[in-house]
């Protein structure tokens, strides 16, 4: 191990000089480079950009763009079916994703239906007391419970149909695929 000869910080054998004394020099003979394209001073050596200009130049081709996808972030996308403009990530508008063929949640359009005279607070409130203020499938005691029909037919509130559960888990059992 060597020394520097300027400041006598532990240096490997090949060296004289350690990185910090080296780049004091070399700003002081040349100072640093200028970005070829703004001119601004650069940071260090070996580079002919600044970051702000490298990314521009990076960016001018939108597939080194990290947001660029399949060409969808640069072209207008259209519904496969009823050829409305949509978002890019979408392959369907709204209203054909809730085609039967495509909804998962979709049983004979039920839901679509009112839900009868019977479902109210009082019966929604009867069926929370009954189940103690929690959520039936994880057990805990939310602020915010849904009542939820265990056939999936609103028609049916029949109390030994209804059960409590937190709006986390109600979400869960909504979104299993249904068979």
């Amino acid at each position: 191990m060597n020394n520097c000869i300027d400041c006598r910080k532990s240096i490997s054998r090949y060296a004289t000089r350690c990185h910090s004394c080296t780049n004091k020099i070399l700003k002081f003979r040349t100072g640093l480079p200028k970005c070829k394209f703004c001119g601004k001073q650069l940071v260090n050596y070996g580079k002919e950009k600044c970051q702000s200009c490298a990314a521009k130049e990076r960016y001018k081709d939108p597939t080194n763009n990290p947001n660029y996808k399949d060409g969808r972030s640069i072209k207008d996308n259209y519904c496969l079916d009823c050829n409305k403009k949509i978002d890019w990530k979408a392959n369907f508008c709204r209203q054909c994703m809730q085609k039967k063929d495509r909804n998962h949640q979709y049983i004979d359009g039920r839901s679509h239906i009112d839900y009868p005279e019977s479902w109210n607070k009082i019966l929604k409130r009867q069926i929370m007391e009954r189940d103690n203020f929690t959520c039936q499938e994880c057990g805990k005691y939310p602020i915010k419970l849904c009542v939820h029909h265990k056939d999936r037919n609103k028609k049916n509130c029949k109390e030994n149909n209804l059960l409590t559960l937190c709006r986390k888990c109600h979400g869960q059992i909504h979104n299993k695929k249904v068979e």
